[in-house]
């Protein structure tokens, strides 16, 4: 069996133009999935191969780094994934609580691929995205009759994932008598599609997600207390990630790989500034959130370095300690503190300067990009154009007032 790989930090710093790479990102069961082929004409450059059909530990380990690759090393995650593939081996339900955007989808598929039904079907079902009788007629299946006793069967989720898994994203949204039908195809292991007669067995391993509180829904009514008792043999809290931001940085760089692997742009890196704003931001979309800024920064990024300033606007809409200040005087994210003192800094210097951005930039320690983008906004909501105009007096007005100075003393 080739070498696997268990660290991916040096692939960060590769140059696309030096080697020959390959990007895949496959199903667990047949090929890893994750994988990357450099060729080995690339000086310094670890080389990393497909490892086709690998062994259960190599497996293990593969998809354990795959899941702390996408989702972080926070401790907590640590200790689940230390528990994962005991918690795969059993056939019990799996229940994964946590906020949207927190992988719980990967983690499920993760799940699957640990277990011994990883061979057999694996079904996602999105359960907030279907109205009631879509759920029902989508789970049990449903059998129709048409004219002359003609019956026609449209299997359901319960058959097709029939040895495998199924994942129901959302399950609080599913139909109370859904909900019933669904615990007792849990325990009994057969079921009655829509319209039949007769009784279908089922054997699935069950994992469900939710964002809400199903205790509290169970003590409200609204949930069955059978399904949840059937669901809370083993239960997975998924932490947001605001309350991880040692994970942000670590994740941002991944991100930033993937994006330089499937685009012409070669972002490497994002720079200290913007990586402290991106861990003051709560991400209510938490790791689907940072994806979506972080494409769009790599979008707007100009050089290999990712900044402050790449960062959309959009993203910190409405969030005050975070947002630009109403009269649009910085770019986005910096904190108010710093704000007024970085404005202060840039605007005495501007005016020592005489307004010379060359010679203003030289001395702030910044590229004259940089400076161009902090004056934009000064330039478009407060005319800075005008007092630029006003404050700064040509050479010969400058001379012939020194000179009448001079001669009055």
């Amino acid at each position: 069996m080739q070498q696997y790989v268990s660290d991916v930090s040096c692939c960060c710093s590769f140059n696309k133009a030096a080697c020959e790479w390959r990007y895949s990102q496959i199903a667990f069961q047949d090929v890893l999935w994750f994988s990357l082929t450099a060729a080995p004409r690339a000086e310094g450059l670890q080389t990393f191969h497909v490892v086709e059909n690998p062994d259960e530990e190599a497996r293990r380990e593969l998809i354990l780094f795959e899941l702390r690759r996408k989702m972080g090393r926070d401790q907590r995650l640590t200790q689940v994934y230390e528990l994962l593939p005991d918690l795969a081996r059993s056939d019990a339900p799996v229940l994964l609580q946590g906020e949207r955007g927190t992988e719980k989808q990967l983690l499920a598929r993760a799940i699957h691929a640990l277990s011994a039904r990883a061979s057999g079907p694996y079904h996602h079902v999105p359960c907030r995205e279907k109205s009631p009788e879509e759920l029902t007629r989508a789970l049990l299946g449903s059998l129709r009759h048409g004219g002359s006793e003609e019956r026609t069967a449209q299997a359901g989720f319960l058959e097709n994932a029939h040895r495998g898994t199924l994942f129901l994203e959302g399950i609080e949204a599913l139909p109370y008598p859904l909900q019933v039908s669904l615990f007792k195809a849990m325990e009994e292991g057969e079921y009655t599609p829509q319209g039949a007669d007769q009784r279908v067995s089922s054997d699935i391993r069950l994992v469900a997600s939710t964002q809400a509180d199903l205790e509290r829904k169970v003590r409200e009514g609204t949930f069955p207390q059978s399904l949840f008792y059937c669901l809370n043999v083993f239960k997975i809290h998924l932490p947001p990630l605001r309350e991880r931001k040692e994970d942000i940085l670590g994740l941002a760089r991944d991100i930033l790989w993937r994006l330089r692997l499937e685009s012409d742009k070669d972002v490497t890196d994002l720079d200290e500034e913007a990586g402290r704003l991106l861990q003051t931001y709560p991400f209510p979309g938490n790791i689907h959130e940072l994806e979506k800024v972080l494409q769009q920064a790599h979008q707007n990024a100009s050089g290999n370095i990712l900044r402050t300033y790449d960062l959309p606007r959009w993203t910190f809409k409405d969030r005050p300690s975070l947002d630009w200040q109403p009269d649009g005087e910085s770019p986005v994210g910096t904190p108010a503190g710093s704000l007024t003192a970085e404005r202060s800094r840039i605007l005495g210097t501007l005016i020592q300067n005489r307004w010379n951005r060359k010679r203003a930039a030289r001395d702030l320690g910044m590229d004259r990009t940089t400076l161009w983008r902090w004056m934009k906004p000064w330039e478009s909501s407060r005319g800075t154009r005008r007092l630029e105009s006003r404050n700064r007096p040509d050479d010969r007005t400058s001379r012939g007032f020194v000179q009448r100075e001079a001669g009055r003393r």
